[in-house]
């Protein structure tokens, strides 16, 4: 059994694709090393300088940026991911949609244990015990990211999906 012809047959389609797949990959990365870069490097070169608190405050408003800019991404990569129909990029895509409102609830938690005004944490074990949550959630986030990120730049051939549907039909 022969497919007809494909979308991707046609150049000015194949060129779409790849534009939006580079950009998408721009977006992912900038989140995903944007993401990495903050955790590993600015976090700790911003407690020694400033303080675990005084981090703390601008790890606050930082959140709020990377969150943003996931959403950006989702939106972006959202058409693509669901045409290709792969299951665990799919998969990968709604953790990373249902990880913001989950970390924008805890950070709202994270949020009413701080006083701004005099830079403190008015009650540092539940502080400490809810940033742990916030922390794993965004380690989930991350290696999530780099799934998404792995589909993105290395997405699986259209004719392996072509073939195993042929396979399948003549089965």
């Amino acid at each position: 059994m022969t497919a007809g012809p494909s979308l991707d047959s046609n150049p000015h389609t194949r060129r779409v694709s790849r534009i939006a797949r580079f950009v998408v990959s721009l977006l992912l990365t900038t989140w995903w090393g944007g993401l990495t870069f903050y955790s590993a490097i600015v976090i700790s070169v911003g407690t020694d300088v400033l303080g675990a608190t005084a981090q703390g405050f601008v790890t606050q408003s930082v959140t709020h940026w990377l969150n943003g800019l996931l959403a950006i991404v989702l939106l972006a990569s959202g058409w693509n991911v669901f045409t290709t129909r792969v299951r665990t990029q799919i998969v990968a895509w709604v953790a990373l949609l249902t990880s913001i409102p989950l970390l924008m609830l805890v950070h709202r938690q994270l949020d009413q244990l701080l006083d701004s005004e005099i830079q403190s944490v008015s009650n540092p074990d539940d502080f400490y015990g809810t940033h742990q949550i916030y922390l794993w959630l965004t380690i989930l986030q991350w290696l999530t990211g780099i799934v998404l990120l792995w589909f993105n730049l290395f997405p699986p051939s259209q004719s392996v999906h072509s073939d195993s549907a042929e396979q399948k039909a003549a089965a």
